[in-house]
């Protein structure tokens, strides 16, 4: 089943389509009790793929909770899919009703540069984040500027889902984006 704009998942009404990947969608959604805004990401049942997404969702819940890190709520299987919500971006538009995620992708998009103490500050938190996974065993394995998110003004890693250990040795991750130690089979 493919899910649009106005479906309701569990307690979760689809307010508009953020991003789409090779696996699955992520939607800006409301809890239809508290109307807390969330970001909600459906990956469709694909094999190993899927798999290793719940999986790195799993264990990356299990060894961070309420850190500096992208906050995981809810996660749900269902017969061709699983979904889980987690931290919404900051919203980049003024317009009323309209939803740009703050990532890093769109502000270079809209402001083509950002200024030094914005990178500075950016690079900061973004070595915070780095360090608690780490320091937890884990790998990112998909940095890259779509994946940087502002949320409550902060820089943080989003898109955990490649999340893995640190002695994983499959490849994962964007293409164009992946580490030179891993496309040289180092690591």
């Amino acid at each position: 089943m493919s899910y649009k704009v106005g479906d309701t998942l569990g307690t979760y009404t689809l307010l508009c389509e953020c991003g789409q990947g090779a696996y699955g969608s992520v939607f800006l959604a409301e809890n239809t009790f508290t109307k807390r805004r969330v970001a909600l990401k459906i990956v469709y049942s694909q094999g190993r793929s899927c798999e290793r997404e719940l999986n790195g969702l799993i264990q990356y819940q299990t060894v961070c909770p309420r850190t500096n890190l992208l906050q995981i709520y809810h996660v749900e299987k269902g017969d061709d899919c699983f979904w889980y919500t987690m931290d919404a971006a900051d919203n980049l538009s003024a317009e009323e009703g309209k939803y740009i995620p703050d990532t890093l992708a769109n502000r270079l998009r809209e402001q083509r540069r950002l200024t030094t103490d914005a990178v500075r500050k950016m690079a900061d938190e973004l070595i915070a984040n780095l360090e608690t996974l780490h320091r937890r065993g884990l790998l990112h394995r998909d940095l890259k500027p779509d994946n940087i998110l502002w949320v409550d003004g902060s820089a943080i890693l989003g898109d955990i889902g490649l999340v893995t250990d640190t002695s994983s040795v499959s490849l994962a991750g964007t293409p164009g984006f992946l580490p030179p130690e891993v496309l040289a089979g180092i690591r």
